[in-house]
């Protein structure tokens, strides 16, 4: 009995300590000797389908990440609570699935096993996994990387099955994951496999198995078919799939995430140079066995997609792809990209990535800014096509605002480890989550609608002689200006920043001190805010892009009177019909690739999301012999605001350094006016102290409302 007795309770420590090295490592040993294998979708026929159900599964889905405002990603501020509240919103919203956009912290599966363990309508799971990005932009092969990734794609393994402890982490999360949530989960979708030039590097200087290919027990490729990085794409979802087979006896769809810049399709030279296209992955050459049960699925990130499509394509995939060119609808969405896409593939295809931005700013496809509401018809819209078109779902991207992402064409004017305490308006990719937030401090909340019950004296800079009033506040993302008892739509409102330059007049009007910008209110349709020319940061930066001019050798004067337009640069839409290759060296030199936008523009309207009539665009509105103006910290040239850093002396620095001020000056005057005073407004930013309170945007219902009557 006793001999018994040490055997079974050395079994038990046995068993025990696999199960700890397992949950700390993942390492395990295979004790699989069931045949069965469960799993839960599966890919057939161009559309993906719940086994438990027997039914089509369309995707209705939105991502999810970790940013809140004040925090790092690798923070993970948002807890179990905050989680469960979204997902509660998401699925109210209509949607059906969530794509992590990488491994969320513990918090965030135990919420989602909290809200699906008694819900008979529970909301799905699409698993990204990524690595971070020091890893990938270090490596000149995929090679520097792969072994990284696939560690990442064990761990998400186990993360879902709830069998998980991780300690210390980068980019992704970390804790104790012992919540299973497979149950839920349709698929993994692996989206860092490596920049353009990485890809490109790999498949032509880096090969060392396309040649006899990819044999694995689930995913393989044609020696010679397929390329290098393919291959690799083949390993890394095979042994997903291997490690979740033996150690759980299930299986998951798998995808890669892909775009146009990756996409096996060949363009015409000069269009390539447009869009900097040097990476071809053809999904089509990674094959599955008859023993996957669930089968792969076609993943496409759709932002920054080009709408000339059908007119890109070089003369060879035009004869080559005949067939399908001929059927493929040309006026459909993205230039009929979508339509070739679905048709092209005899795999599902996911649209894992598609969004629009509700920035001031617009982007180089994008005809005018967006409302909040006109950003919902647009994904709506985009939805319908979608699956008109033959998707089998899309994903929109994403959830919330994410203050901390910097727009390439505004990165040089920002700090980028400071932009997480403050919302930068200039910014495209900031904007657009469904969810936003603002701010909670109730001194700093103005709303631009024409109403002045939020201003107070403690806001007041200086009342004039004629009984005009001007005040100020500011938030974490403008500076707002009420000027009252005015009995004028045309005014002049000139502020200074620095005290390295600015003009001391403007037309006959005078200023008491140089100013540096001068927001001209002209009616309900032409008011614009301008800067001093010396001051422009566009000109410093990139005047040699646009115009090639040399700006550090031609600069202008420090108090030159002239002001400018604020202005914002931009990437030219593909154009087809631009070819460089038959440029010679003077015209490429000339070639400019950049647009300008005014940025400066100013919309009148109504900018409290309570009212019939609001505009979440409107940047000044007039009230009752009062006026309310809005400017994005953006177009003061701050770099952190949080701080009161602005932009130094551009021609002394060459380019944007920071210098720290504690006050800006302010006046108001009619555009008739001979003179304007400027009056001190303190500044005491709030460093890393950020407080916001979540506001779901117009456009949130108009989702709500055709996802949930298309459940109907």
């Amino acid at each position: 009995m006793k001999k018994y007795l040490i055997i079974g309770v050395a079994v038990l420590l046995t068993i025990t300590m696999c199960n700890i090295v397992s949950i700390y490592t993942g390492i395990y040993i295979s004790f699989n000797m069931k045949n069965e294998i469960n799993y839960n979708a599966y890919a057939n026929d161009g559309h993906i389908y719940l086994k438990e159900k027997e039914q089509e599964f369309q995707i209705k889905g939105v991502e999810l990440n970790s940013f809140y405002p004040g925090y790092d990603f690798s923070e993970y501020h948002i807890d179990k609570k905050g989680y469960l509240k979204w997902i509660e919103e998401i699925q109210n919203m209509g949607a059906n699935t969530i794509k992590a956009s990488n491994r969320l912290d513990a918090d965030f599966y135990e919420a989602l096993y909290e809200y699906n363990k008694n819900n008979k309508n529970p909301i799905y799971l699409m698993q990204c996994i990524d690595i971070e990005e020091y890893e990938t932009n270090n490596a000149k092969s995929i090679y520097g990387f792969k072994n990284e990734l696939i560690k990442e794609c064990l761990k998400a393994v186990d993360v879902i099955h709830g069998n998980r402890y991780i300690v210390t982490s980068g980019i992704a999360g970390r804790g104790l994951y012992n919540k299973d949530v497979s149950k839920w989960t349709i698929g993994y979708i692996i989206s860092g496999i490596g920049k353009e030039e990485t890809i490109c590097y790999t498949d032509n200087t880096d090969k060392r198995v396309s040649s006899k290919g990819y044999n694995g027990k689930y995913f393989y490729t044609v020696p010679g078919e397929a390329s290098e990085t393919e291959c690799i794409v083949a390993e890394i979802m095979d042994k997903i799939t291997k490690y979740e087979t033996n150690k759980y006896h299930e299986q998951k769809l798998v995808s890669l995430m892909i775009d146009m810049l990756k996409d096996p399709f060949r363009y015409k030279e000069n269009v390539n140079v447009q869009l900097g296209k040097m990476a071809y992955i053809n999904l089509k050459n990674i094959k599955t066995r008859e023993n996957l049960k669930t089968g792969k699925v076609v993943s496409y990130n759709m932002t920054g997609t080009t709408n000339q499509f059908i007119n890109i394509l070089n003369e060879e995939e035009i004869k080559k792809y005949k067939n399908i060119l001929d059927t493929v609808q040309k006026d459909t969405i993205y230039g009929g990209y979508v339509d070739f896409i679905n048709k092209y593939y005899d795999d599902p295809v996911l649209i894992g990535s598609y969004g629009f931005s509700t920035s001031r700013i617009i982007d180089k496809d994008q005809e005018k800014a967006l409302k909040e509401e006109e950003q919902g018809r647009k994904i709506v819209n985009s939805f319908k096509e979608f699956i008109n078109l033959g998707s089998c779902g899309g994903i929109i991207s994403c959830w919330q605002d994410n203050w901390a992402i910097t727009t390439w064409n505004v990165k040089y004017a920002s700090i980028a480890n400071k932009e997480k305490y403050w919302l930068n308006n200039e910014s495209i990719d900031q904007h657009f989550g469904i969810l936003s937030f603002e701010s909670k401090e109730h001194s700093s909340i103005c709303l631009v609608d024409g109403k002045i019950d939020e201003w107070t004296k403690e806001n007041l800079v200086y009342k004039q002689e004629d009984g005009t009033e001007l005040y100020c506040k500011y938030d974490y993302e403008n500076v707002y200006i009420m000027a009252k008892n005015i009995n004028s739509e045309n005014l002049y409102i000139p502020i200074d920043t620095t005290q390295i330059s600015g003009a001391s007049s403007y037309g006959g009007t005078r200023f008491n001190r140089k100013a540096d910008f001068l927001i001209k209110i002209d009616g309900k349709d032409n008011s614009q805010i301008y800067v001093q020319e010396y001051y422009d940061s566009i000109r410093a930066m990139y005047e040699s892009n646009i115009t090639g001019t040399l700006q550090y050798s031609n600069k202008p004067s420090k108090f030159t009177n002239n002001f400018v337009s604020m202005r914002a640069i931009l990437k030219k839409p593909i154009d087809p019909s631009v070819d460089i290759s038959l440029m010679n060296a003077e015209q490429r030199t000339n070639y400019r690739m950049y647009k300008i936008a005014i940025a400066g523009k100013l919309i009148h309207g109504n900018n409290n999301p309570e009212s019939t009539n609001y505009n979440s665009l409107a940047d000044y509105c007039f009230g009752e012999n009062c006026v309310e103006v809005q400017i994005p910290w953006g177009l003061l040239n701050f770099s952190s605001p949080s701080e009161m850093l602005i932009h130094d002396d551009y021609y002394k620095n060459y380019g944007v350094e920071d210098t720290k001020i504690d006050k800006m000056y302010i006046g108001i005057g009619k555009s008739t006016s001979s003179n304007i005073n400027l009056e001190k407004v303190k500044l005491r930013g709030w460093k890393n102290k950020v407080k916001v309170q979540e506001r779901l945007k117009k456009s949130y219902n108009i989702i709500k409302e055709y996802w949930n009557k298309e459940q109907n």
